[in-house]
Formats: structure tokens, sequence, C-alpha cells
């Protein structure tokens, strides 16, 4: 005689093993947006450290003799991030001009003038291209011409200082650092935009899975960062500038 008391058994056997074989792509799904995450978190700080260290090296080399270093350290710092996204690069030498944006002449060097890209060094294209980015206007001026009266120069030189977004504490343009820099100071600055997920190392699971993590919290694999450094050697005593 059969034994009917085996078959809830069977029944609780056989839901458990479709629970798992549902939950399954649901777990694959999640470890791959987490490690979608992971990575994407350690890329923007690899920027970040990235081009900071590209603008202060260059800022140190002012006694090289060409613009050939400066292609180097710009092209090198490109290929390290093209292993993960695609993007481009641009470096210019900022430096007090001679005459404020309505072309009045700059006669004393205690009060404010225009910034002006005095070198450029443009459109250094990751190793894969340059993604979005291709989409993304140029930031820095051209060489010879000065930063809109509005643009900034330094990162973050029109932020409120107390951090409560009042339009009172916001300092206005003429007390910005870069409208005050000194007749032989310079800065180097670095405008990068990168698409990461675009590099050969970032597609480790497939491309079906990346940008699952960042589609969920609406973020954007598009990146534009700003770095500057200042140079401690005068302006005139660069060999390349």
């Amino acid at each position: 005689m059969r034994d009917d008391s085996q078959l809830p058994v069977r029944r609780e056997r056989g839901s458990a093993a479709v629970e798992f074989v549902v939950l399954v792509p649901f777990i694959l799904v999640l470890t791959a947006a987490v490690w979608d995450l992971r990575v994407f978190t350690a890329f923007r700080t690899d920027v970040a450290r990235e081009i900071f260290v590209v603008a202060e090296l260059i800022a140190s080399g002012g006694n090289w003799s060409s613009d050939a270093s400066v292609e180097n350290v710009i092209e090198a710092a490109a290929a390290r991030l093209g292993e993960t996204s695609a993007g481009v690069l641009h470096v210019a030498v900022v430096t007090r001009a001679t005459t404020r944006h309505d072309g009045t002449a700059c006669v004393d060097d205690n009060q404010w003038c225009a910034p002006l890209v005095a070198k450029a060094f443009y459109d250094h294209d990751f190793p894969n291209g340059t993604g979005d980015c291709g989409n993304f206007p140029r930031t820095l001026p051209n060489e010879g011409d000065l930063f809109a009266q509005d643009a900034t120069v330094l990162p973050f030189e029109d932020a409120d200082p107390d951090g409560d977004d009042g339009p009172e504490a916001a300092p206005t343009v003429d007390e910005w650092a870069s409208r005050n820099m000194q007749p032989e100071e310079w800065w180097v600055i670095v405008d990068s935009c990168s698409h990461f997920g675009e590099g050969p190392r970032s597609r480790l699971i497939g491309k079906r899975f990346m940008h699952l993590g960042l589609a969920w919290l609406d973020v954007s694999p598009v990146m534009q960062r700003r770095a500057a450094w200042g140079s401690v050697d005068d302006f005139s005593a660069c060999n390349w500038c």
C-alpha cells in the first residue's frame, strides 16, 4: 500500500528547488551590481589621485627642456586611466594676464586681474577612445585666451567657505584666488573626462551586467573632474612654458 505521508515532503522539496532556481539569477545580478559599485568607487579614487599627480609633476617640471616631457606625463596618465575607462585629458598652464576681461590694463599687482591660458595640451585621448566624453565640450579656453569672466579656474574657488550655501557668504569673482595671482605665479590645471566601463579591465563579468549598480542609484558612468597645482617657481623660469 502507498504511503501518502511522504507526498507533502516531496512537494516541499520541489518548491525549495524552484525557489532556488528563481533566486539564482537575482543573486548573480546583485553580486554583479555590488562588484560594479565597488569598482566604480575605486575608479573615482584613481581618477582623483591620477590627475592631481599629473598636475603636481608638471608644475614641478619647469626645468624640463621641451613640451615632450609634459606630453609623456599626460599620455602615461591617460594609459593608466584607460585600463578601466575611455576618455580624454586636457592640461593648461594658467597665469596672470596683463588685462582684465573688459580690456583695461592691470596696473596694480595687488588688484585682481583675469587668468590667462599661457600653454595648453589638448585632446589626449585614452587608448580606447573618448566614449561618451566625446560629446562633452572642452572646459578650458584656447591657448592665449582668457577664462570667461564667471568661469572658475581652481576647483571650488567659488564655493561657500562655511558650507551653508548661503548666497551672502559666497565669494565674489574678484575675490577668487585665480583672479588674484601674482605676475610670476602659475598653476597647472588638469581637466579629465572619463567614461567608466569602457576599458579592457572593466569587462570581467561581461557587458550585459556592466553599470547595474550605477543604474539602480541613477549614477552616470561619465565623470568630469578638475585638479590644480601651483608651481613654486616663477613663470619666467619655466623653460617650456
